[in-house]
């Protein structure tokens, strides 16, 4: 991007309190930080996520997509534009292009176990259960205390009558 150093900091460091108050559920104050960056850059791909992110947690689903979109884009490496992209999808209950998104997700950072679980839950929603399962043991090798992986394995091993995996 054509920012300046002190600028892309400055967009590095609101794009971050903006991601973090939306985890802590905090919107107004996401808002409110997503302002302060609006004052400084309109153009980056952080900036199309961040407002995507912010319309996605007020459920403005088909405006987050189009950000997201405009997002890739800008750049079509952005992984965390594809996993909020693939939970776009989710909540319409198109699984195909949530999975392909999830599935772009882990392609561009494979070792976040966060999108590969939600490349598991895909496969899971679809009925492929042995890319679920396989997915989700990936989760648990990169992040051995993911209860929701062991779950979502302990599920697939049950639903495959695979008695013994579930009960390790």
């Amino acid at each position: 991007n054509n920012l300046d150093s002190v600028k892309r900091i400055e967009v590095q460091k609101l794009g971050r309190d903006v991601i973090n108050f939306l985890r802590w559920k905090k919107l107004p104050i996401a808002e409110q930080k997503f302002r302060e960056l609006e004052a400084v850059d309109k153009t980056t791909d952080e900036y199309f996520y961040l407002r995507a992110a912010i319309s996605f947690s007020k459920k403005n689903l088909n405006w987050a997509e189009e950000d997201l979109k405009t997002t890739l884009q800008i750049n079509p490496q952005h992984e965390p534009s594809y996993y909020l992209l693939a939970m776009v999808y989710a909540m319409w209950g198109d699984w195909e292009k949530a999975k392909e998104a999830s599935r772009l997700s882990v392609e561009l950072s494979p070792y976040n176990p966060h999108y590969r679980m939600n490349f598991a839950l895909m496969n899971f929603y679809l009925s492929n259960y042995e890319k679920a399962k396989e997915e989700a043991t990936k989760c648990i090798e990169q992040k051995a205390n993911y209860s929701e992986a062991k779950i979502l394995s302990i599920q697939v091993d049950r639903l495959l009558s695979n008695r013994e995996s579930a009960l390790k």
